[in-house]
């Protein structure tokens, strides 16, 4: 178990073979089990298959095959994998069943399979494939990083390839707790570190420009700040909704709260993709992994940041009093200044 982990060493940072992994502020999940983390990773180039194959390499398993653009791996060293194309349009003809004997809706399917492979084959040049990893303990992050590097050794693309790319790594932590002051904390730490992250991780430019991962406005920020706001669970899902009814949100909180209260998220944005889980979804960081200097370890350690700002309730306090106090300046490099200040 991680704190059992980090209890042996003796030490916050744990030395990896991928750099140094930052320990959270608290090391167990809501149910007091230790905390685990989903990863999600895009790239272009290497197709579905040979990323399931890389995976296979490296965590053993076995593949199966859903579509042309769609892999599971299953009994991996670390749980299920599965690996995709983005793009929900070129899996939708594979996945529907024609009744028996139905000759018109036969011929109708087939037509629908071949433009989804042609759709499949142009969303090849711009569309990201994906692999996503099963939820692993977090002192497996480093395994994570190993799969990095395979899948960049196998041909795998990253968004820094071609300006046309906007590819993100996603991570998934399981929340510490389901209570609403501990969820608001840290939604409200997001809300202060929201800027010095990007200007950390230098957000793609495509992907600043794409919806994928678009921050917050600025009054929502002001409202969940605001020393005042003390929400039942109800009022703040129904604050974020009235603010961000989409799950393109750098933090997107729409699977935690489909968790927590399905049917008021379902009333509200039913679109079939808000899978329900007890985690943040976190999209900012850009998907690098061409590059030897960046890892899935290091944008871990930066969400701890969060982290730890969240589990400090007073410097919290302080920090929201004086974004409170600067948010009408305009001036994002000042914010991101006096953020590197109150880390340090």
């Amino acid at each position: 178990m991680l704190a059992a982990f980090i209890d042996t060493v003796g030490l916050e940072v744990v030395k990896t073979s991928s750099g140094s992994f930052r320990a959270p502020p608290v090391a167990c999940n809501f149910a007091g089990e230790p905390r685990h983390i989903g990863v999600e990773i895009e790239f272009s180039q290497l197709t579905c298959l040979g990323a399931a194959e890389v995976v296979v390499d490296l965590f053993g398993g076995t593949i199966s095959k859903k579509t042309d653009f769609r892999y599971t791996i299953d009994d991996t060293s670390l749980g299920a994998f599965a690996v995709e194309m983005d793009f929900s349009l070129v899996h939708e003809a594979s996945e529907q069943s024609i009744p028996p004997g139905d000759d018109v809706a036969e011929i109708a399917q087939q037509i629908k399979q071949g433009a989804k492979q042609v759709l499949g084959q142009v969303g090849e040049v711009v569309v990201p494939n994906e692999v996503t990893g099963p939820p692993i303990e977090l002192r497996d992050m480093p395994e994570m990083d190993r799969l990095l590097r395979a899948l960049s050794a196998a041909g795998a693309l990253d968004t820094s390839e071609n300006i046309v790319y906007g590819f993100g790594l996603q991570l998934n932590p399981e929340v510490v707790s389901t209570q609403v002051e501990s969820i608001l904390r840290y939604l409200q730490s997001f809300m202060l570190l929201n800027d010095w992250l990007r200007s950390e991780i230098q957000v793609d430019f495509t992907r600043r420009l794409l919806p994928f991962a678009d921050p917050f406005p600025t009054a929502y920020r002001a409202r969940i700040l605001s020393p005042n706001y003390a929400p039942t669970m109800t009022e703040l899902i129904d604050d974020y909704l009235a603010f961000n009814l989409t799950r393109n949100r750098d933090l997107d909180m729409l699977p935690l709260f489909t968790f927590l209260d399905e049917d008021r998220i379902k009333a509200a944005l039913d679109d079939g993709l808000t899978k329900s889980r007890p985690t943040f979804h976190y999209r900012l960081p850009n998907c690098r992994l061409n590059d030897p200097e960046w890892s899935a370890t290091l944008e871990w350690n930066r969400w701890v940041e969060v982290e730890r700002l969240a589990e400090d309730p007073e410097r919290l306090r302080k920090m929201s009093d004086d974004w409170l106090a600067r948010k009408w300046d305009g001036s994002i490099a000042a914010w991101v200044e006096n953020v590197r200040t109150w880390l340090s």
